[in-house]
C-alpha cells in the first residue's frame, strides 16, 4: 500500500463527506514526532501505530507530554506513528459529539484511511488510546477479541486493557487513555509488558 494510496482514501473520505453535509477539516493522517517534538510525516514504516481520537492535539506542554507517553508505551518496538480514528480537526472526543452527534458513522467513514495507513506499515502492533465508542471500533476494523481484558495492576476492578486482532492477525490492544486520571508508570509498564509477549508469541 503506497502513500498515494492512503491519499486516495482520504479524498474519498473528503468526498463522502462532502456529500454527507459534513463541512470539517480533516486532521493529520499518518504521523509522528521529530527529536524536536515537531509534528513530521510518517514515512518510514513503523512497528507500532497508536489511534485514538484526537491523537496528540492539545498545545505544546501537551505535545511533550504525550510524546513522552507514547515513546514509553512503545518501547522495545521500532518506533511509532499516530493516527486518528476520526480524520476531523476536533478538541476532544466532547467537541464531536457536539458538532456531529452520533460518532460511529463516522468512525466506520474514516476506517478505510487508516486501515490503508496499516496497510502502509504493517505494523507489529495497534495500540488504541480509549475505550470510547469501542463497539463501533470494533465493528468498523473487523476486530475479534483474543483474551480476558487485563486489570489494572493497582486497581483491579478497572480494565487495563483488550486485546483483540484485526483480521489479519495483526494484535490490536485497546488500552486505559494515557491521558487519563490516575494512569501510572505501573500501568505503562504492564502495558507494554503485555504488548512485548503478545508480539513475541
Amino acid at each position: 500500500m503506497s502513500t498515494e494510496s492512503i491519499g486516495a482514501e482520504l479524498g474519498a473520505l473528503r468526498a463522502a463527506l462532502d456529500r454527507d453535509g459534513v463541512v470539517a477539516e480533516l486532521g493529520e493522517v499518518n504521523w509522528t514526532y521529530d527529536i524536536r517534538g515537531k509534528h513530521i510525516e510518517a514515512v518510514q514504516p513503523a512497528e507500532v501505530i497508536i489511534m485514538g481520537f484526537n491523537a496528540g492535539g492539545g498545545g505544546a506542554g501537551s505535545e511533550s507530554r504525550w510524546k513522552r507517553k507514547c515513546e514509553k508505551l512503545s518501547e522495545g518496538f521500532g518506533g511509532f506513528m499516530l493516527a486518528e480514528l476520526i480524520l476531523i480537526a476536533s478538541h476532544n472526543v466532547g467537541a464531536l459529539r457536539q458538532a456531529y452527534g452520533s460518532l460511529p458513522p463516522l468512525i466506520q467513514a474514516c476506517s478505510g484511511v487508516n486501515k490503508a495507513i496499516i496497510a502502509h506499515h504493517r505494523p507489529k502492533l495497534i495500540l488504541h488510546t480509549g475505550f470510547a465508542e469501542l463497539d463501533a471500533v470494533q465493528s468498523a476494523y473487523g476486530l475479534v477479541e483474543k483474551a480476558e481484558r487485563r486489570r489494572r495492576p493497582a486497581h483491579d476492578s478497572h480494565t487495563l486493557l483488550r486485546h483483540f486482532a484485526t483480521p489479519d492477525g495483526t494484535p490490536w490492544l485497546s488500552i486505559k487513555h494515557p491521558s487519563s486520571m490516575g494512569f501510572s508508570n505501573r500501568d505503562v509498564s504492564a502495558i507494554r509488558d503485555y504488548a512485548l509477549e503478545v508480539c513475541a508469541a
